[in-house]
């Protein structure tokens, strides 16, 4: 049996298939190419007041509303395993952001049932395709997001993502009685809407 040869190493890996559950760049441009995926409908007309020195004159244009893919967001639970897999290297674990999970302080009395996801949010990957192929519609929309841009990576927004830190400061997480579920009077509080993380005992 023959060594593999540099060029039919890079083939085989170049041609692997994708894993299961996971997401390519061109999976995710195609989908945008479909008219379901476009939801292009005339939703009325909207009216221009033209003024010149000469005068003015009311203008008419279609108004119309579609959708746009900005962004692809990407929630999963273990730090460094985003199923899109161009990107799943720009969530890889740091030194702040190890595992996914539970979130827990390691006090010996804290409720460690706290759950929560990385999140990525990046630019669509067929976000300028999907702009040509809109136009041909007619009026159409440009996308604000550039494609593969990251917007947010839970991974290095470490402070806020995983400890709530800005949460903790919230008012009602501070001042009791503020957007709390139940009520004292009725007997069935359960505490506040915002996310805190407290100790039993």
């Amino acid at each position: 049996m023959e060594p593999p040869r540099p060029g039919r190493v890079a083939l085989s890996i170049s041609t692997w298939p994708a894993a299961a559950g996971t997401v390519t760049s061109a999976t995710l441009a195609a989908s945008t190419m479909s008219p379901d995926c476009l939801e292009y409908k005339v939703v009325g007309i909207s009216y221009w007041l033209l003024c010149t020195p000469f005068g003015c004159k009311v203008k008419t244009s279609t108004k119309v509303r579609h959708f746009v893919p900005d962004a692809v967001v990407s929630s999963y639970s273990n730090t460094g395993e985003n199923s899109w897999v161009e990107v799943s290297s720009l969530s890889s674990p740091t030194s702040f952001a190890q595992d996914g999970g539970d979130g827990t302080t390691n006090h010996n009395n804290e409720d460690s049932l706290a759950k929560f996801k990385n999140a990525d949010v990046i630019g669509h990957p067929g976000g300028a395709t999907f702009s040509k192929f809109a136009s041909a519609s007619g009026y159409a929309c440009q996308g604000a997001a550039t494609p593969y841009m990251p917007y947010l990576l839970s991974t290095l927004d470490t402070v806020a993502w995983r400890y709530g830190v800005p949460e903790s400061v919230y008012p009602e997480a501070l001042i009791p009685g503020r957007r709390e579920v139940g009520g004292l009077t009725s007997g069935d509080m359960w505490g506040t809407v915002v996310a805190v993380r407290r100790t039993d005992g």
